[in-house]
């Protein structure tokens, strides 16, 4: 799993960014672990890692005027390269292939 985040900096950096999103990212994650029984702890991982794709790389979200959270960070990372450590990669199949 590939997390992503801005180089630390003083609060006013336009690198910082709000952590709401991770609210109801973490919610769904709870419906799901409550509603479905792993077979094992690697069967937990694939589901986490599916889900976590499908999240930032097919949902538009509304709050980010209905782009994907991959796309949205694309577009930051275009006009803020300084925010990053590493230029953002898409993990879609057929993308950069």
């Amino acid at each position: 799993m590939t997390l992503w985040f801005a180089r630390p900096g003083p609060s006013a950096s336009p690198c910082l960014r709000s952590w709401r999103g991770f609210v109801r990212f973490n919610g769904c994650i709870k419906d799901i672990l409550k509603t479905h029984h792993f077979r094992s702890g690697e069967d937990l991982e694939q589901t986490l890692l599916r889900y976590c794709l499908l999240y930032n790389e097919h949902l538009p979200q509304a709050v980010l005027n209905s782009k994907t959270p991959m796309d949205a960070m694309k577009i930051w990372y275009a006009s803020h390269p300084q925010c990053f450590n590493r230029k953002p990669v898409s993990n879609r199949p057929g993308c950069g292939s």
